[in-house]
């Protein structure tokens, strides 16, 4: 990216410098290429995703539907360690910076619930088949559509209403072809409820403090954040522990507190994989873009089904299923390719609008002028960046 700077002059030039500055650093910005090192962790993320039903059903004990181990003590021990981890971390420069009373509210409000999504999810995973699991997880997009309208009363516009309404009937069908029932419809039931909360939390997320967003403002380190993000959510866990124990896989001991207590092989890489999701991604949604982990976190789902038959045959293999859930990844995929197209737009808009802005102060016309459909345009950041970079130049020639 280019060190633009903006010099101190008369103040109507300042102003316009600093505008100028600002809208070719947004576009260099939008023509970054994905690194080398962000494509292999894209690639791990879309990994992770692609076993993280598989990982959880190897845990699980052929006897009866229990992993051996409380799924809440699973993330309460991952949670655990990270915290000790980022205690260290946060010594090591200089403290554990406080976070105000507001923040943590709102963060322990957040993590309150996809904590609760998290464990629902793993505990449903008892009851259904991976296959099934990986159906039911694309409705998580569907979701978050569903709790904005609820809690932010946002409509969708018309061609993402069409594709949110097939994509809830194909998550019905799909239900009404397995013929779910007994415990089965419980773990239905519980996995398509977790991804309700999931899609609550990221709206919630979002109105509490814009989601995963960098704070460039912020003074506190990105160590002590994730410290009082893990402690915040210790307590959390104990009482999920208990209302697990008490009401869903009986019964509840006083072992089920103690951090990898009895852990066996599995377990261990089970959590070692859990660490895995935590920071890769934690990165994906903070450096490189929510956009391109919706992606890959969609499409390692996806190859999952595949993943299964490579690790436990096809004797199982149903053609008319396998179709259902292609159907929900296409649709799920086309709903935010769509959202993002629309987000597109707008940014394009509003780049247009203070380029006219810029060159109205300015007093100035560009030599390319910007097309009525420049907003549709590939080339359009292009257009404006050599009219921008026309701009600055002759505002550098009048400076002089």
């Amino acid at each position: 990216m280019k060190d633009y700077q903006t010099f101190n002059q008369t103040p109507r030039k300042s102003e316009i410098r600093f505008e100028i500055d600002e809208l070719l650093r947004e576009l260099d910005q939008n023509q970054q290429p994905t690194s080398f090192v962000d494509t292999i962790i894209l690639l791990l993320n879309g990994f992770i995703m692609a076993i993280q039903f598989i990982i959880w059903k190897w845990n699980e004990k052929s006897t009866e539907p229990t992993y051996g181990f409380k799924v809440s003590n699973m993330f309460y021990t991952c949670t655990f360690l990270l915290c000790i981890v980022f205690y260290v971390q946060a010594r090591l420069e200089g403290g554990v910076q406080y976070l105000s009373t507001k923040n943590l509210i709102s963060l322990g409000t957040a993590r309150a619930c996809v904590s609760f999504a998290n464990i629902l999810q793993m505990i449903g995973l008892l009851y259904i088949t991976v296959e099934t699991a990986v159906a039911l997880w694309f409705s998580k997009i569907f979701m978050v559509a569903l709790a904005q309208f609820v809690l932010k009363g946002d409509r969708p516009a018309r061609l993402i209403s069409s594709i949110l309404v097939s994509g809830f009937m194909l998550i019905g069908l799909y239900v009404m072809y397995i013929n779910a029932s007994g415990p089965q419809i419980f773990g239905v039931i519980m996995t398509i409820f977790s991804m309700f909360f999931y899609g609550f939390t990221v709206v919630l997320r979002g109105m509490l403090f814009d989601g995963y967003s960098v704070d460039k403002s912020s003074t506190t380190s990105g160590a002590s954040k994730g410290f009082w993000l893990c402690f915040i959510q210790l307590p959390l866990f104990a009482v999920y522990i208990t209302l697990d124990g008490l009401f869903l896989t009986k019964p509840l001991k006083i072992t089920d507190f103690i951090p990898g207590y009895q852990y066996d092989f599995k377990a261990c890489v089970l959590l070692i994989y859990l660490f895995g999701v935590f920071f890769i991604g934690k990165h994906v949604l903070q450096h490189i873009g929510s956009h391109q982990y919706v992606i890959t976190s969609y499409t390692g789902n996806f190859l999952t089904v595949f993943m299964i038959c490579i690790l436990y045959g096809s004797v199982e293999f149903s053609f008319a299923r396998f179709l259902i859930i292609a159907l929900l990844y296409v649709n799920s995929m086309t709903c935010e390719l769509t959202k993002v197209q629309e987000e597109t737009i707008q940014k394009k808009d509003r780049l247009v609008t203070r380029f006219k802005n810029v060159t109205h102060q300015s007093q100035l016309f560009a030599k390319n002028d910007i097309p009525s459909g420049a907003r549709k345009s590939k080339d359009m950041t292009e257009i404006l960046k050599d009219a921008l970079d026309q701009l600055q130049r002759v505002q550098e020639v009048g400076e002089d």
